[in-house]
């Protein structure tokens, strides 16, 4: 895929409105996405109550993570063989049961046991959703669409812990955990009705004149696959860093705001705010272009870098949204041309497969950036991150320089320009 051809694409996609199915599941996505911000808060909140200890905030931390580690793989191929519809709503119906019962949940090892199988319906449901995108829209709107739905991601990102925090004055952890369970019995109920599992029949997922490519089994398989789709490979390898850099900071940001800067609870949750509204402007900006992913990353570790030397909470706040803002251009545009590039038989196995690189990479990220935060404190865990992120981005780039050749035989994209 050429960048020529992304921007055509992106280009033509801005001048028509979004299909109605495509508005629809964005819509069920923002709800649902609310929900789960909502919930997150929640469950930190019920867990400590359950046992006040950092141990109880740090193994509901893991049993998010660690299934999308160990099953997203097998999900992602999951959603390649069988139907994408049955995968989606199936996982929104056990969360349904899964809130509900978090609601009422008696002791910290049942709440648990609970989030780890939230996280595993999840890890389930989000290959087999991204993957149906292309079967709601077509190949000129399929770049807005995942554009919309990261900018959505952002919106319910920034939103749900506000929201969490009026339904936590009202109704404590239980009313949000209700609430959640309620917008994924309503994403269930959308989903249902979608075609999540049509053919998209504009898309030249492949080129006509050759045989669909062998699908290997296995991560070493697809990692494999990966390789023969062009400029993918320099995608997951910024994507990863990013992963990486951005979970380290997610350990020093409390550290710095209460110990470094000696500010409260309240600034440090307004500082977050501020991440949030700046990722929400970042993934309104991107665009399917290889390049703006390279400039949203060097952002990065310009605004990162220059944390550790910030000395007051509005220099701080000022670096945090720009933080954000590239964070957000970023991901988004990570996402779109994720979609853009890798043929939809396959979506399901490569989104598998990234969600288990990403969860690797925070597990790892949350036990550094603790080790280098107890060592040289926060200020340093900002400075290796950006140092993370920047020789990623410079094997990122040195990947997307080779010849297509040297790679392998190229898959024709579905993006591709005539």
């Amino acid at each position: 895929m050429t960048s020529a051809g992304t921007e055509a694409s992106d280009g033509r996609s801005a001048k028509r409105p979004l299909t109605r199915p495509m508005r629809l599941f964005l819509a069920a996505s923002l709800q649902s996405s609310l929900g789960n911000e909502m919930a997150y808060v929640a469950v930190l909140l019920l867990a400590y109550t359950q046992s006040p200890t950092s141990w109880a905030i740090t193994a509901v931390l893991l049993a998010e993570l660690v299934p999308t580690l160990l099953l997203a793989n097998a999900a992602g191929a999951l959603a390649d063989r069988l139907s994408r519809r049955t995968l989606v709503v199936s996982a929104d119906l056990a969360r349904v049961v899964i809130f509900a019962a978090l609601a009422v949940s008696p002791s910290i090892g049942v709440t648990l046991t609970l989030a780890t199988l939230a996280s595993v319906s999840q890890t389930v449901f989000r290959p087999a959703s991204r993957s149906a995108i292309p079967s709601l829209t077509d190949r000129d709107g399929l770049g807005r669409a995942m554009g919309t739905l990261a900018f959505v991601g952002r919106v319910a990102q920034t939103a749900g812990p506000l929201v969490a925090a009026i339904i936590l004055l009202a109704g404590g952890p239980a009313a949000v955990m209700l609430v959640n369970a309620a917008t994924f019995l309503v994403s269930a109920a959308v989903l249902s009705r979608l075609p999540l599992d049509a053919a998209p029949t504009d898309q030249l997922e492949l080129a006509t004149s050759e045989p669909a490519p062998t699908v290997p089994g296995g991560a070493r398989g697809t990692l494999r696959l990966i390789r023969t789709l062009e400029t993918v490979p320099a995608v997951f390898i910024a994507g990863f860093g990013a992963t990486f850099a951005f979970a380290m900071i997610n350990v020093a940001e409390p550290l710095l705001v209460r110990e470094t800067l000696a500010a409260g609870e309240s600034t440090f949750a307004l500082l977050i705010a501020v991440f949030g509204g700046g990722a929400t402007v970042g993934a309104a900006l991107a665009r399917t272009q290889l390049r703006l992913l390279f400039l949203a990353g060097g952002g990065s570790v310009a605004a990162v870098g220059l944390t550790a030397f910030a000395t007051t909470v509005p220099m701080t706040g000022v670096l945090f949204a720009l933080s954000g803002l590239f964070a957000g251009l970023f991901m988004a545009s990570e996402d779109r041309l994720l979609a853009t590039m890798v043929p939809q038989h396959i979506q399901g196995r490569v989104y598998g497969l990234k969600d288990s690189m990403d969860s690797g990479a925070c597990i790892g990220a949350y036990v550094i950036a603790g080790a280098v935060a107890g060592a040289a404190g926060p200020r340093a865990v900002f400075a290796v991150s950006a140092a993370t992120a920047l020789l990623a981005g410079l094997a990122a780039l040195r990947f997307a320089a080779r010849p297509t050749s040297r790679r392998g035989r190229a898959v024709p994209q579905p993006c591709a320009t005539p």
